[in-house]
C-alpha cells in the first residue's frame, strides 16, 4: 500500500534559511517523523499567512506533501510561539544551543516522541525565564538519556562500585563515572569531577521534565554542569559545538552594557521659591519646582482683597 501524498504532524522549527526570491528552508522535529527537512514556498512575501507562523523555535501544526528531497509546507497553524524566548537575546542564544544539539543528534525519519516532549518542554521553560545554564544542562541530560546515550553515573564503570560522596572521575569515552581508584588509570581520558557536580548531574536525571528543578544555584555550578554535559553530547556527535561560544559573546556583551551603565542617583527636587510679596499675602505656588513664583505682587493682593471681601 502506497503512502499518502500528504500528512499532517506538530513540529518545532529547529532552523530556518531563506532561499530564492520568497521560500524559506526549515529543519523541522516532528513526534511521529522525527527530523524533517522542508520548503516553505513564498512564505516571506508580505502577503503570506504562513510567514509568521513559520518563526525560529516556534510550535506549529502542519500540512506537509512529501517530495523527493524535500517536503512542502502547505498549511501551518501556530500552537505557541514562544515569543520571549525569542525577543531575549540570552535566551535566544540557549535556544540555539538546545536546537544545534537537537539538530545534531536524531536522525531523519526516525519517530522522536520524547525529545519532541522534551524540547517543547525546554522551549517553555526558556519562555517564563528559567534559568538558562542548568535548564541546558538538564534537557541535555534527558535528551541523551532519550536517545539510548545516557551516561551512567551513579557506579564505577570499571569495578561496579557505587559512587561516593568524595572527588570522582568522569570518562565521556567510556560513558560515564569512574571510582578514585579506576579514574586514575585512564590518564587523560578520564577527568576529575566534584561532588556536588556529580550530584546535580545524578538528581537532574531523575527528574522527568527540563527546568523541573525548582532550585537556586550558584551561576559557576550551573555552568561547570552544562559544560560536564556538553562534552557528552561532543562525544556522540563527533564535533565541538559552535552555539556555546554564541552564548559567551552574548553574556560578555551584557556584562559590559551592565559596567557602562552609570548609577542613576536620585535626589528630591527643590523647593518651590516664593517673591517675598507673595509669601506676606500667604499664596501658595504652583509653580513647577525649582522657579520662582510667576504671580505678580497685584495678582496676590486681588487674591487676598477678594478673600476678606468674602469674609
Amino acid at each position: 500500500m502506497s503512502r499518502s501524498r500528504t500528512y499532517r504532524s506538530q513540529a518545532l522549527v529547529l532552523r530556518r534559511t531563506d532561499f530564492g526570491e520568497a521560500d524559506r528552508l526549515l529543519t523541522l522535529l516532528t513526534p511521529e517523523y522525527g527530523k524533517v527537512r522542508a520548503i516553505a514556498k513564498g512564505v516571506r512575501r508580505p502577503t503570506s499567512r504562513q510567514g509568521g507562523n513559520l518563526e525560529l523555535f516556534s510550535h506549529v501544526d502542519l500540512l506537509l506533501a512529501r517530495g523527493r528531497e524535500l517536503d512542502i509546507v502547505t498549511q501551518s497553524d501556530l500552537i505557541q510561539p514562544f515569543r520571549r524566548l525569542r525577543e531575549d537575546l540570552a535566551a535566544t542564544s540557549y535556544g540555539y544551543y538546545l536546537t544545534e544539539v537537537t539538530d545534531g543528534l536524531i536522525e531523519r525519519g526516525e519517530p522522536s516522541v520524547r525529545p519532541f516532549e522534551l524540547l517543547a518542554a525546554a522551549f517553555g521553560s526558556l519562555d517564563v525565564g528559567t534559568p538558562p545554564p542548568l535548564l541546558s544542562a538538564h534537557y541535555l541530560l534527558l535528551l541523551l538519556d532519550a536517545l539510548g546515550f545516557r551516561p551512567e553515573l551513579f557506579a564505577c564503570l570499571e569495578c561496579g562500585r557505587e559512587a561516593e560522596p568524595v572527588t570522582n572521575y568522569i570518562s565521556v569515552e567510556q560513558g560515564g563515572l569512574l571510582c578514585p581508584h579506576c579514574g586514575p588509570h585512564l590518564g587523560d581520558a578520564a577527568r576529575q569531577v566534584s561532588v556536588n557536580v556529580l550530584k546535580l548531574m545524578r538528581n537532574l536525571q531523575k527528574i522527568a521534565n527540563p527546568g523541573g528543578l525548582a532550585i537556586h544555584l550558584s551561576p559557576g555550578l550551573s555552568e561547570q554542569v552544562d559544560r560536564q554535559v556538553r562534552a557528552f553530547v561532543e562525544h556522540q556527535v563527533d564535533r565541538r559545538l559552535r552555539s556555546p561560544d554564541f552564548i559567551a559573546r552574548v553574556r560578555e556583551l551584557g556584562e559590559r552594557a551592565t559596567a557602562t551603565i552609570p548609577p542613576v542617583i536620585l535626589s528630591p527636587p527643590p523647593p518651590v521659591i516664593l517673591s517675598p510679596q507673595a509669601k506676606d499675602l500667604g499664596h501658595t505656588c504652583t509653580a513647577p519646582p525649582g522657579l520662582t513664583c510667576s504671580r505678580s505682587f497685584a495678582a496676590a493682593q486681588d487674591d487676598k482683597q477678594e478673600q476678606g471681601d468674602s469674609g
